[in-house]
């Protein structure tokens, strides 16, 4: 699932300790990819979930994220590098087996948001 959502996106991925996935542009971090027990969460910077108006993919409190610690916290939070709290959204693994699901539209549109953060 992670794999895919690297694939439809232009950022560089980096693995962390922490179990995940810095998507970055230049060097800064634009998104992440974080684990969930079915699927995945993606993690857009300086965002207000509401802005979006997502149907399929529901929302993720930012502090139930495996990484919510130490210098990622602050990223999280929009205290370290951003300007206010990143939203995190639960892609769901049944999204892998249909590339004509409409919930990769809504990944799409979250990952062309995070290129200009």
């Amino acid at each position: 699932m992670a794999a895919q959502i690297v694939t439809r996106s232009t950022f560089e991925p980096k693995a962390q300790k922490s179990g995940y996935v810095n998507l970055s542009r230049s060097g800064r971090a634009h998104a992440q990819l974080h684990p969930h027990s079915y699927g995945v969460v993606l993690v857009v910077r300086e965002s207000d979930p509401a802005t979006f108006g997502l149907a399929l993919l529901p929302t993720v409190p930012i502090h139930s994220l495996r990484g919510y610690r130490g210098s990622n916290k602050g990223w999280l939070e929009g205290t370290r590098g951003t300007k206010q709290p990143a939203a995190a959204f639960h892609v769901p693994a049944e999204l892998a087996a249909d590339a004509d699901h409409d919930g990769w539209k809504e990944v799409d549109a979250l990952l062309s948001y995070a290129l200009n953060k």
